[in-house]
């Protein structure tokens, strides 16, 4: 009776090892997340690990496919990512290109047309439990998953037939990246404003760039330790592009300081500047954020409309800590009369760098806004002047004088006007009466150059112009800033019931700055005059 039970329990222990020894592995993904940018066509993704939970053999021709997609929407692989395993004792790793890697691996395909990494086994065997395969420096099109998506890396096998399948236990997919907008942009305007027709500049306007999260600024070196070297050249390093567009000619843009904010460990974030007027560069400075007053002035003037740019390339950046961010101040300035007129001059930050699609382990971006908001204004020398009733008529004995004082002048230390001088062009605009010309039809006139802290006063009967009769408003632009105008209509036949009556003339804000128009509620609220 012992000696039967004996075979039995041999019988079981050999189908027992026989089973243990020719099935495959089974095992457990693992994936480590990490943040990418939303403009990113090759943003690093985090590893993805598979680790045996139980001994086994892989059989030859065995496949195990990486799967990379946020939802169903496929991220495709832009890259060469490599593939590490320990597996049967034996440890290799290499870049997954098409070949075998080590000894166990006979193949490794990672297309960049597609989202899928294919491994196909050589035979080896057994693996013994926490053996593992690594796929790192994945880079993929995060741009194509939009902004919020978390990307996936899912795992799947094949098998010879009549082999035993690969199985996963718990779980055979995770989370490797979620997908984030990369910064924040705030824009203090300049207090003052660039005056066309003097010398004028701007004051000081700042543009601030900050981080929404860790390591959206990374340098050159940051970049090839997410991944490979890469295939087309070196390794090229985050561009932040502030642009101003639109510029008259003779506007000089110019940085004149940096700072940058972070936590005591985030480590120094310094970056080198290129100035550039449409594309063409200019002298280049390197700069180190956070130390205020280091940065010598870089500056550009534009020689014709023009779009001037500033480019900060991040040459340190923090690996850990808390975001971290720019703060670069500039002034713009003008040395001359400038052309053309009212111009609310923005600065639009954008995100790149110099990679192409060679540069498969370089960040390349898609085109994008980070941000942008109003630096500075451009102001005609002028002032809009509406006197809303104005009348000459022989007939009834009504008369209009009109003043116009060019306060250009003062006597204010702090804050004074700036000295201008210029003509007045009046623009009539008729009620219908007899002698008046059709509505809608301007009668024009232009007052001699009004000097800076002089008054020009004259009665419309006077004027050429409107000598033949008037009634309705006028509409003077004048050549100089600060001016204001007066109104007095009398009864000029001088009887007994005669009347007299004044008013100030209304300013109306630059239409160029603030419309008049419907779609602004007519208001003409403007934001500089």
């Amino acid at each position: 009776m012992k000696r039967n039970l004996v075979l039995v329990a041999l019988f079981l222990f050999g189908l027992t090892f026989a089973t243990s020894a020719w099935a495959q592995v089974a095992f457990q993904m693992s994936t480590q997340p990490r943040n990418v940018r939303v403009e990113g066509e090759n943003e690093a993704v985090g590893a993805s690990t598979l680790a045996a939970t139980s001994a086994g053999l892989i059989s030859v021709n065995s496949t195990l496919t990486i799967t990379f997609a946020a939802g169903s929407i496929a991220t495709n692989i832009t890259n060469v990512p490599t593939v590490g395993y320990t597996l049967a004792g034996v440890s290799a790793s290499a870049a997954c290109n098409g070949a075998a890697i080590g000894a166990n691996i006979s193949n490794c395909v990672a297309p960049t047309t597609g989202n899928t990494l294919t491994i196909t086994f050589a035979a080896f065997g057994p693996t013994a439990v926490g053996d593992n395969i690594v796929v790192s420096g994945v880079r993929v099109n995060a741009n194509a998953a939009g902004l919020g998506a978390t990307i996936s890396a899912t795992a799947s096998s094949t098998v010879p037939a009549g082999a035993h399948p690969i199985t996963f236990f718990i779980t055979n997919s995770g989370p490797v990246a979620s997908v984030m907008a990369s910064t924040t942009v705030t824009v203090t305007k300049a207090t003052g404003g660039i005056l066309t027709c003097v010398a004028s500049n701007s004051g000081t306007f700042t543009v601030g760039i900050a981080e929404n999260f860790n390591q959206a600024f990374t340098t050159a070196a940051e970049e090839t330790a997410f991944g490979a070297a890469p295939a087309g050249g070196a390794t090229v390093p985050t561009e932040l592009v502030v642009s101003f567009t639109g510029l008259p000619k003779g506007v000089t843009i110019q940085l004149i300081d940096a700072g940058a904010g972070a936590s005591a460990t985030s480590g120094t974030l310094s970056a080198s500047v290129t100035p550039a007027v449409n594309g063409t560069a200019g002298a280049a400075g390197a700069i180190t954020l956070g130390v205020l007053g280091a940065v010598q002035p870089l500056g550009l003037t534009t020689a014709a409309a023009s779009t001037v740019t500033f480019t900060v390339a991040v040459t340190a950046a923090a690996v850990t800590g808390s975001n971290q961010f720019f703060t670069l101040d500039f002034v713009a300035s003008t040395a001359a009369n400038i052309t053309p007129g009212p111009v609310s001059e923005s600065a639009v930050v954008t995100l790149t760098s110099t990679a192409t699609a060679a540069n498969s382990d370089a960040p390349l971006f898609v085109a994008n806004t980070q941000g942008s908001g109003l630096a500075f204004g451009i102001s005609d020398c002028v002032t809009n002047l509406l006197f809303p009733w104005v009348t000459f008529n022989s007939g009834m004995g009504y008369d209009t004088g009109i003043a116009i004082a060019n306060t250009t002048t003062d006597p204010f230390v702090a804050g004074g006007a700036v000295a201008q001088a210029g003509a007045c062009t009046l623009y009539g605009y008729p009620t219908t009466t007899p002698s008046a010309p059709a509505v809608g039809t301007a009668v024009t006139y232009t007052t001699p150059s009004v000097p800076s802290g002089a008054t020009w006063a004259q009665a419309i009967s006077t004027i050429s112009a409107f000598t033949g009769g008037f009634s309705g408003y006028i509409i003077a632009i004048c050549g100089f800033q600060n001016g204001h105008g007066f109104a007095q209509i009398s009864d000029f036949l001088g009887t007994n019931g005669a009347v007299s009556q004044g008013y100030k003339a209304l300013v109306i804000p630059s239409p160029a700055l603030s419309s008049r128009n419907a779609a602004n509620a007519g208001k003409g609220e403007g934001l500089l005059e």
